[in-house]
């Protein structure tokens, strides 16, 4: 969206035109014409813009600004036959300082602790009665991706998988069609 108007006008209400609760950043470039330029009047004003979807390697000035990051998703287990008897009022689960744990009659975990859990081991390690084991589940992970608002999350995402894609075939492509040596002894592809 452009404005240009040469009367004032208001920064907040331009704004609210182009506030979208999916997009989490707005960008306004504010400018006024200097007069004269050059000892000449300005009678008018040209603007060019590009815009260009491509990846970060190529042009940085374009890449998506955002976060990725991940990390294996924790599986604690409580012996609740163990907890039962324990006779330090669950001092293991107060030592949890991400507040996992629910106390009842003994330590529940509260539903969404997989997502809070940084497997730091504390309530295992100072349980006395080793009845909390925290391990995580292999080949299993949690993505946490962060945008900027800019596109929305679900494209940010079927990008990087297409770029990914395209990134592993020209991979292979180049496996397949290099020449390798072995101790001196060449042969075209890997068995």
């Amino acid at each position: 969206m452009i404005s240009i108007q040469k009367e004032d006008f208001s920064i907040d209400r331009e704004l609210k035109k182009i506030k979208n609760d999916e997009c989490g950043a707005s960008v306004i470039f504010l400018g006024t014409v200097k007069s004269p330029m050059d000892g000449k009047k300005v009678i008018k004003l040209e603007l060019e813009a590009y815009a260009q979807l491509s990846i970060g390697k190529e042009h940085a000035k374009f890449q998506a600004v955002s976060s990725v990051g991940y990390k294996p998703f924790p599986e604690i287990t409580i012996d609740t036959k163990t907890c039962k008897s324990c006779t330090h009022d669950f001092a293991a689960s107060k030592k949890c300082h991400m507040n996992l744990y629910r106390i009842s009659d003994i330590p529940e975990l509260i539903p969404e602790y997989y997502l809070k859990c940084s497997l730091c081991r504390a309530c295992e390690i100072y349980c006395p009665n080793k009845s909390i084991k925290v391990d995580y589940k292999k080949d299993s992970f949690i993505f946490a991706v962060e945008g900027t608002g800019a596109l929305p999350l679900s494209e940010v995402i079927a990008q990087t998988i297409k770029i990914f894609d395209e990134k592993w075939t020209e991979f292979m492509e180049k496996i397949e069609n290099a020449t390798f040596s072995v101790w001196g002894a060449p042969f075209s592809s890997i068995p």
